[in-house]
């Protein structure tokens, strides 16, 4: 009887019903479990021992609180809806002021997520009837950190981009202020994760309840708009992370100027921040130097905007260090044409970061493999090695890339990096020293760089600076066909408009005068073989 009355227990706290339910069905159970054993105890027990009685009692007992908290944790929760596509948002729940109003919360949700559906290409669903959920009080920024786990894992769980969550509060006068916040994934920035988490919006307030249609229709005007500009911040985002730079220009710069209004607010300053970085890597891009010129400082005075914020300071900074950086090597890291005085500086800031304990170990990684590309710079230009430099590299060298997890992606692009440099290293240290062994190396580590970084414009600058290498050890063969798998990858960039056509070209003209070379300086060695 005992061995039946548990299992029914589990059975009960495994069904998914509501956690509150359970335990007072548990309650009648044990209950009802007591009232058996003492029935047990009188008609077949009462010639044992009282020892054995009080055995079979406590295990019969310890068995039930057993499974019963087996049933609790394990217990089953009602399935979620998957979102389709991407740009979709979760509404994870609108809080009432009181349980009594908590019904017309659930149907703004609902009605929100109608209304945010009819953007082209986007699916909003509310998920506030969902078994277990739970959302934080945008008011309290403790609140959202808590929530920074469950909030990763519940998007990885529906396949939205963006959730998002209210609470609302009664004033004393009888009004209502909606307080919100949106959740953007890590994996939604791919490149900067440790910005991702939760945004506080603009709160919205109204004095009639919900019941009023007109109040109702205010309220989800007001809230669709804002996250109308949290939707066009990940359409511009991800146009800046496929390498589109002028649909990312213009979507950044629209938002800077829309939220320009909001000065301040997480939302606007992110849109800042990016805007700098399109800026940047136009700059980069374009062979007019005066355009250049404009760029890199327009990128400048969106950071030195930045550099007073609480959240995006240290951000701010890191990317005031890479702006020192192309505008010192603007003309190329050669001896009288770099400004060495501003590579200084931009190590100096990276070198800060790095030491100070407020970074984030991310952001530290970041820093350190901007240093290593500075000195690379520096040393082209005829400076010594520098040796915190040096620490730099043995550090993301060393540094291992996660199996999994947010972060993954962006670690690898580091890694990549790192180990594209220390290429470069070896490539310079065989010259000098007459040492053809390193070049093999110095492949090798090329070819590791090119299975952590799968953009096209990497991998067709990595696979030529690898046919160079192979041309200089006499390998032809292979480094004719590693030139056309690096044009491959070129014109797949072209193709994307992350690449100039110009560049193509330019390419295919270096690649010929290499094979041309290579042909005549090994017509009379022995081809090896790797």
């Amino acid at each position: 009887m005992a061995g039946t009355l548990a299992i029914g227990l589990l059975n009960v706290v495994g069904a998914g019903s509501g956690l509150a339910f359970n335990l007072v069905t548990v309650a009648l159970l044990v209950g009802a479990f007591g009232s058996s054993i003492r029935t047990l105890l009188k008609e077949q027990l009462h010639r044992a021992s009282k020892r054995a009685r009080r055995l079979y009692v406590g295990g019969a007992a310890a068995a039930v609180v057993v499974l019963v908290v087996v049933g609790v944790a394990t217990r089953s929760i009602a399935p979620v809806e998957r979102l389709p596509g991407p740009g979709d948002v979760a509404i994870v729940g609108l809080a009432a002021p009181t349980k009594a109003e908590q019904n017309m919360y659930d149907d703004l949700a609902s009605n929100l997520a109608r209304r945010l559906s009819t953007t082209d290409g986007q699916t909003a669903q509310s998920y506030s009837d969902a078994d277990d959920l739970r959302w934080p009080d945008p008011a309290d920024p403790s609140s959202l950190r808590r929530f920074d786990k469950w909030a990763t894992e519940f998007v990885g769980q529906v396949g939205a981009e963006i959730l998002i969550a209210g609470q609302a509060r009664r004033e004393p006068s009888g009004q209502v202020t909606l307080a919100l916040a949106i959740f953007i994934s890590p994996a939604l920035i791919t490149d900067a994760s440790e910005l991702a988490g939760w945004y506080g919006l603009d709160e919205v307030r109204f004095d009639r309840d919900l019941r009023s249609a007109s109040t109702q229709s205010d309220v989800l005007d007001r809230v669709a708009a804002q996250i109308g500009d949290v939707s066009g911040f990940v359409n511009a985002l991800d146009a800046w992370q496929s390498g589109l730079l002028e649909k990312a220009a213009t979507g950044f710069s629209g938002l800077v100027m829309h939220l320009s209004s909001s000065s301040g607010s997480r939302l606007y300053e992110l849109a800042l921040l990016f805007s700098g970085h399109v800026d940047e890597a136009a700059a980069v891009q374009t062979s007019d130097r005066q355009k250049s010129a404009q760029l890199l400082t327009a990128a400048r005075a969106r950071y030195l905007e930045l550099r007073p914020s609480a959240t995006l300071g240290e951000r701010a900074r890191l990317s005031l260090a890479g702006n020192d950086f192309y505008r010192a090597s603007r003309q190329g890291c050669r001896a009288g044409m770099v400004d060495l005085d501003g590579l200084r500086q931009a190590a100096g800031t990276l070198n800060e970061l790095i030491r100070e304990p407020s970074s984030s170990d991310l952001l530290r990684l970041k820093a350190r493999v901007n240093l290593v590309q500075v000195d690379r710079c520096s040393q082209l230009a005829g400076s010594a090695p520098d040796s915190s430099a040096d620490e730099a590299r043995a550090v993301l060298l060393a540094e291992a890339v996660p199996a999994a997890g947010p972060e993954r992606e962006l670690r690898k692009q580091i890694k990549a990096l790192a180990l594209s440099d220390e290429a470069l290293r070896l490539r310079t240290l065989a010259i000098r020293q007459n040492r053809a062994e390193l070049v093999d190396e110095a492949i090798e580590r090329l070819d590791q760089a090119l299975t952590l970084d799968p953009r096209f414009e990497r991998q067709a600058l990595w696979l030529g600076l690898k046919s160079a290498w192979q041309f200089s050890r006499c390998r032809v063969e292979q480094a004719i066909d590693t030139q056309a798998k690096s044009q491959s990858q070129r014109r797949e960039s072209v193709r994307l408009g992350r690449t100039p056509q110009t560049e193509l070209e330019q390419w295919e003209r270096a690649f010929e005068r290499d094979r041309s070379n290579a042909q005549k300086e090994c017509s009379r060695t022995t081809v090896s073989t790797r």
